[in-house]
């Protein structure tokens, strides 16, 4: 008596089929068992300490939790949204078409790839934050809220730590000066016209010589400016 002979099973180094007809027409595939290609990175701690940076959008943002918000409020608010979820690890900011914050599961380094999506980066102006180490470690601080000339300069691409007093909308810059003075933790503080306007009061002694932000949303856009003392 004959016997059909058993199927054996598919790998993915069986030879292709080269029938046309199935491939191109019917649109046949074949699926089989196996092990993954690619076996997944371990995952970062969720939720890691940090200070949180931000940069490029980046390509792979990973999946959405709880916590987003729109329209945006401000940076603060997400951050803090995402601080509050355990696992949330990143952000997506945009500021228009919608505006908002947009919590992921993704931890972010400083080497993952941008995004090329030029209506996501020039149009929604979208940004991606993150938590990592500051990327230039700290000089010393000389004494706390010295005494000197208040000066503008490009703004600083470490620009330290958030300290209470910040302002936003902006009334003045004189305004902003007095909330640094009154406050014995501010040494410098940023101001920016648009999207939001307002000044952030940070710890950081700056001086002429640290180095300057390239971020062209902030300078361009934004229009954000450092302010700090210079000694008399």
């Amino acid at each position: 008596m004959w016997h059909r002979p058993m199927a054996m099973p598919s790998t993915a180094s069986d030879a292709a089929s080269t029938n046309g007809h199935a491939l191109n027409t019917r649109l046949c595939r074949t699926w089989y068992k196996g092990s993954s290609p690619v076996s997944p990175a371990p995952s970062p701690t969720p939720n890691q300490a940090g200070t949180w940076l931000e940069r490029l959008l980046v390509a792979v943002e990973g999946g959405d939790v709880a916590g987003s918000m729109s329209p945006l409020t401000s940076v603060d608010a997400c951050k803090q949204a995402c601080d509050s979820n355990p696992s949330c690890n990143s952000f997506a900011i945009c500021q228009s078409g919608p505006s908002g914050c947009w919590m992921k599961d993704r931890v972010i380094t400083a080497s993952d790839a941008a995004s090329t999506n030029g209506h996501a980066l020039n149009t929604r102006l979208c940004r991606t934050w993150y938590k990592g180490s500051s990327p230039v470690s700290p000089a010393p601080s000389p004494t706390p809220n010295q005494a000197g000339t208040w000066l503008e300069r490009l703004l600083v691409a470490v620009e330290g730590g958030d300290v209470a007093g910040s302002l936003s909308p902006l009334t003045s810059v004189d305004a902003c000066k007095q909330a640094c003075d009154e406050n014995p933790s501010c040494n410098s503080f940023a101001l920016c016209r648009h999207q939001p306007s307002g000044c952030w009061m940070k710890d950081k002694v700056i001086t002429a010589s640290d180095a300057a932000s390239t971020n062209s949303y902030v300078l361009n856009t934004r229009l954000c400016r450092t302010w700090y003392k210079a000694p008399n």
